[in-house]
């Protein structure tokens, strides 16, 4: 009987380890996945132009050279006629071809199509002309 209840207590300890092992590896894949997916956070000057399209793109000087702009911070939008960021009355701020400076974060998006048919976009917080 010795010989039996060790065997079985030998088997419990597997499994208690394989389920371990299991949930570490399940714990492990979600951190990564979390952080290779949260929004990279970007801060610095650029360009504003637009793609084919007519939306509005930002070229982030030593950075991404084509991010289509996925949200405006509050009170700003792309006026596709005036070829400018126009405040909440309508007025321009931001001229096409003007450098700026920006913070905001990447973001993936998805859609039919997506903006300039980019996947990568930035969502804005802040853009303003640099004088």
């Amino acid at each position: 009987m010795d010989a039996q209840a060790t065997s079985g207590d030998r088997r419990k300890r597997h499994r208690r380890a394989v389920w371990l092992v299991l949930g570490t590896a399940a714990a492990v894949a979600t951190l990564v996945l979390a952080i290779a997916t949260r929004p990279t956070d970007v801060e610095g000057s650029g360009t504003l132009s637009e793609c084919y399209w007519g939306d509005a793109i930002v070229s982030i000087d030593d950075g991404d050279p084509y991010l289509p702009v996925a949200v405006w911070p509050d009170g700003l939008r792309y006026d596709h006629q005036a070829k400018a960021v126009v405040d909440a009355s309508g007025q321009p701020v931001i001229h096409l071809g003007e450098r700026v400076a920006l913070k905001g974060s990447l973001v993936d998006v998805h859609g039919d199509p997506s903006r300039c048919f980019q996947e990568r976009n930035i969502k804005l917080t802040s853009i303003e002309p640099l004088h």
